[in-house]
């Protein structure tokens, strides 16, 4: 707890306050004594920030003042605003002509601060004079440093509520005011803030003192700080354009010796800005566009306003990106430019909506992907980004896309597939089913509506419905966006003459052994179904069950989710099945995805059995997409490695090798970017899943050259980024500890950010007890990067042999590891858990988070999915049985 008395730096006492600096008494004085856990209420707001920090990477602490203009909103002898770890060593508050006496309390773990005033102050405006110090985070939080090939950087990451680990301020996104900011910096150094610098002053004494233009209004978790030896690289301009008539500088920035590889993200940035800007009918809001390539992150990349900080591995992709690289690269990029209006210019007020920022521009990523590159296919990425959804949103204990947050410590769980994913497939499948031509400029004119304001889910409603006359489409959004779970539709139909009626059903989706009540919810469900017959029928299904009556021929079969466009799944007859099967290769693309995705969820219910699925994964294989294709491999690897040994493993891993041989097969030739994703994703799950000899083989070889392992030559085109992970796991199953005690030093010396990560991955699962002692001391090290210390100690449990010590040994190291790993992933760490199957485990697992549950904050969400995940593991070991049937 952080506490400073204002009587050791101010002797000044309110006696005459002067009537005429203050507003309007609002009425009676509000008491609100207690701490706010969540909402900090409405008793003040901020007003404008006046930032001065000395920002040294050199040193151990960072300092300065802020000067916190806010407005008191009901007399009162004090505030509450927020401070994490901050050392105050002087606090008073001003108003037009005294200061006022003031202490400042941390009273809350999470960083809630009081600010009490020596005396009742009237309503009104007053500014907090706030002196300060802090050592700078050493666990990629807040304002932290990290140091890479010997120069040392300072970046804050402020998303969530990690600002007020670095400014004592209003760390609520609801809470908008403008910032002017003031860097005091080693004179060698550049600084990146969220708006152009306005002066430089060299100091004479190794420092500079750089003066910053004022920003619009914006909450703290968008506050920008970067400085270091950083190479500054200036970008193609972004032109003007319909919507805006000056020019927008394009910097990037990255770590001393990489600058040339921001090449390609800046080039393709103002054709990025533009659809943008077309799409939204709207002007990009800000006065120039920096990207930061991070030599560390504890996420892909952060939307900080007119700064976008990356993980460099993100963007820094060299000469010859490899395609899945660089298709990440588009994907989130697209996603960050988006929240410069989803978020950014328009942000919700509080965590509960986090889905109106992060869900929108998750959908715009295909959008703006698919108008880029149009011949790419890019615009399935909606559907594929809804399916990835419905996993997370099969558990009893799924959130729902927006639910009230009530407490600091549960914000990080809304980070999750359900506010990004779902939300995706929620908002796709309403453009879609709507019609864009309506949707999609209601939602520009909504950004225009709440431009540098705040909007939450019930003024969004308000505002769509009002510009679409459609209140169809709210009530839909609505019963999807507030409402957990998954909607699974069940339907067969009747041919009576010349029409046919389809019998609907509609129930909660619950695997094998779930909980979870399936007559509990309803939606408002958007369907369109096909027919064999090319019939087709749009309309919104309201209630448990209905009948639509329809004109024309009998159908052979009944497809319910036209264009994949539908956030649900759905079952129909064992007949019906088997004509869907036998005409596959005639549905899209997206349809495509729907079936197969909806047959693995039958099956997994019980309800469809294994030849039909077999007969559905080797239609998938020889599909003409490559994300139909492979989607059947992670499902089909969870089952082969989960639940079978022995002959049946052998069995279906032949049977898998011989199917997606011909895959390969059938893509022989073709050398554009989704062949060879294609390639390496197949290729993958036959080397590491499918115990395909010859694979792992060719994969391990590449490894050892690559890296010069056993007096190879070092070929550094033996492999691409996309392959790093399967080469580098490859050769450790073939080349054993040896490789890996080359690959430990090779990591070391190798300058790769996707390289190392694809290493420390590998390593910890070297399954070898003469590696257990040394991958602990990884974990633990104080000087190991604290991503690289989680990635360690997830894989060191999860591996096969030697995981039941290393899970003896994370209980044991519980406390030590919790301050090792990335403060904002700690609620997370029930994860650890996610590959048992057994109630030994599970029991283990709860009783650690009994004892120790305190170090990681929020972790009641994971462990409750958790724990969901490992009964219905349990339960499914049936489903091995029933599969195997299909080799009969």
């Amino acid at each position: 707890m952080r506490f400073v008395s204002a009587a050791l730096v101010a002797a000044f006492l309110l006696t005459a306050c002067s009537l005429d600096q203050l507003s309007q008494d609002s009425g009676e004085y509000t008491e609100q004594t207690t701490a706010p856990i969540g909402l900090l209420g409405d008793l003040s707001r901020p007003l404008s920030y006046e930032l001065d920090l000395t920002v040294d990477p050199s040193l151990d602490d960072f300092f300065g003042t802020v000067r916190l203009t806010f407005q008191l909103n009901s007399h009162s002898d004090h505030i509450w605003i927020h401070g994490n770890n901050l050392n105050v060593t002087s606090i008073y508050v001003e108003t037009a002509e005294q200061q006022v006496a003031a202490t400042y309390e941390q009273v809350l773990e999470s960083g809630v601060v009081k600010v009490a005033f020596d005396r009742e102050l009237r309503a009104g405006n007053y500014t907090a004079v706030i002196e300060y110090s802090a050592p700078f985070d050493l666990n990629l939080s807040g304002l932290f440093k990290v140091t890479e090939q010997g120069d040392t950087y300072a970046l804050a990451k402020s998303e969530s509520i990690q600002a007020r680990k670095f400014l004592p301020g209003y760390d609520e996104p609801g809470l908008k005011a403008p910032f002017t900011v003031t860097l005091t910096v080693p004179e060698a150094h550049h600084a990146i803030t969220n708006t152009p610098e306005v002066s430089t002053a060299v100091l004479g004494n190794g420092y500079k003192r750089i003066e910053f233009a004022e920003t619009p209004a914006m909450p703290t978790y968008l506050l920008s700080l970067s400085v270091g030896p950083f190479d500054r690289v200036e970008g193609p301009t972004i032109p003007a354009s319909e919507f805006r008539e000056r020019e927008i500088p394009l910097v990037g920035y990255a770590r001393r010796g990489r600058g040339e590889e921001l090449t390609y993200i800046l080039d393709i940035t103002p054709r990025f800005v533009e659809i943008f800007e077309t799409e939204l009918q709207s002007a990009y809001p800000f006065r120039k566009l920096d990207i930061v390539a991070a030599p560390a992150w504890p996420s892909g990349a952060t939307e900080l306003s007119a700064a976008i900080t990356y993980r460099e591995s993100r963007i820094l992709l060299g000469e010859n990106p490899a395609p899945q690289a660089r298709l990440g690269l588009l994907s989130i990029h697209a996603h960050e430019i988006a929240h410069m209006w989803f978020g950014n210019l328009v942000t919700p007020p509080w965590w509960d909506d986090l889905w109106l920022k992060e869900g929108f521009s998750s959908w715009m990523e295909a959008i703006v992907m698919d108008e880029f590159e149009p011949q790419a296919g890019h615009g399935i990425g909606n559907t594929v980004d809804g399916l990835r959804a419905m996993g997370l949103d099969s558990l009893n204990s799924a959130r729902a896309i927006r639910e009230p947050i009530d407490r600091n410590e549960d914000i990080r769980n809304a980070y999750d597939a359900i506010t990004y994913s779902k939300s995706t497939g929620v908002i796709h499948m309403m453009d879609q089913y709507f019609g864009s031509e309506l949707f999609r400029p209601a939602l520009g004119q909504y950004v225009a509506d709440f431009a540098e304001g705040e909007a939450d889910s019930i003024e969004f409603y308000d505002a769509i419905a009002r510009l679409t006359e459609e209140p169809r489409l709210i009530s839909a959004f609505r019963s999807f966006v507030e409402q957990p779970g998954l909607p699974y539709l069940g339907i067969d139909f009747d041919c009576e003459d010349n029409k046919f009626t389809v019998n609907l059903e509609q129930s909660r989706y619950a695997p094998l052994g779930s909980q979870i009540d399936t007559e509990a919810t309803t939606w408002q469900i958007p369907i369109c179904l096909i027919t064999d017959t090319g019939t087709s029928h749009c309309d919104i299904l309201t209630e448990q069950s209905a009948n639509w009556e329809i004109d024309g021929a009998c159908p052979s079969w009944i497809m319910p989710n036209q264009n994949g466009a539908g956030y649900f799944r759905w079952q129909v007859s064992g007949d019906n099945w088997a004509s869907i099967i036998n005409d596959f290769a005639n549905f899209n693309d997206a349809e495509q995805m729907s079936i197969v995705d909806s047959a693995f969820a039958a099956f997994s219910r019980g309800s469809l059995d294994g030849a039909s699925l077999r007969s559905i994964v080797e239609m998938a294989s020889v599909a003409n997409n490559r994300r139909v294709i492979t989607l059947p491999l992670g499902q089909i690897a969870y089952l082969n490695e989960r639940y079978l040994d022995g002959e049946d493993r052998e069995r279906v891993s032949a049977w898998m090798s011989q199917t997606y041989e011909r895959s390969l097969v059938n893509w022989f030739g073709r050398s554009d970017e989704d062949a060879q994703i294609l390639r390496n994703s197949i290729r993958s799950a036959l080397a590491l899943s499918f115990d395909d000899s010859i694979v792992l083989s060719e994969y391990a070889e590449l490894a050892a050259s690559f890296t010069g392992y056993s007096g190879r030559a070092v070929n550094s085109d033996a492999l691409s980024t996309d392959e790093y992970q399967t080469a580098l796991v490859s050769a450790i199953e073939v080349f054993g500890v040896e490789f890996a005690d080359h690959l430990w030093s090779f990591a070391d010396s190798f300058d790769d950010s996707r390289f190392r990560a694809a290493a420390i991955d590998a390593l910890s699962g070297v399954d070898a007890p003469s590696y257990l002692t040394k991958q602990q001391a990884f974990i633990l090290d104080a000087n190991t990067e604290s991503r690289e210390a989680y990635s360690m100690l997830f894989g060191a449990v999860a591996a096969e042999q030697t995981g039941e010590e290393q899970w003896l040994f994370a209980q044991d190291a519980f406390p030590e590891i919790t301050r090792r790993v990335p403060a904002q992933w700690r609620r997370n760490l029930p994860r650890l858990g996610s590959g048992f199957c057994d109630e030994q485990k599970q029991g283990e697992l709860n009783a650690l988070f009994e004892e120790h549950g305190a170090l990681a904050p929020g972790y009641e969400r994971a462990l409750a999915q958790t724990n969901e995940q490992i009964s219905l593991c349990i339960a499914g070991k049936d489903r091995a049985a029933r599969f195997m049937t299909a080799f009969d």
